[in-house]
């Protein structure tokens, strides 16, 4: 899997002193009267895992650790982490979309 972090997003992390971040997942369940659908969603996080280090993997890159769970190299090629936000910045995972299996093509 290649893991992009944008340079805007590296320098942001810097003045905020992190230099290590989780990409972790939450698993969601989806509501109807069939049970509905479990979604994987995804969620950025400052420092180590909170949970298992053997379920990620890690990224270092110019001085930035980055965990990654181990389930996303099953669902994505490539995540980029990027700032957004103008006012109120905070990181965006980009590359991977959560979808209800029921309703992907």
């Amino acid at each position: 899997m290649k893991l992009t972090v944008e340079p805007e997003a590296r320098r942001w992390l810097a003045d905020k002193g992190h230099d290590t971040v989780t990409i972790g997942v939450i698993v969601s369940r989806g509501g109807g009267c069939c049970g509905g659908c479990s979604f994987i969603e995804t969620i950025i996080d400052y420092g180590k895992p909170k949970e298992k280090e053997e379920s990620h993997f890690m990224v270092e890159q110019e001085g930035l650790r980055v965990y990654v769970a181990k389930i996303l190299e099953k669902k994505t090629d490539s995540l980029t982490i990027a700032l957004k936000g103008w006012l109120f910045k905070r990181l965006a995972l980009l590359g991977y979309e959560a979808e209800c299996p029921l309703n992907s093509k």
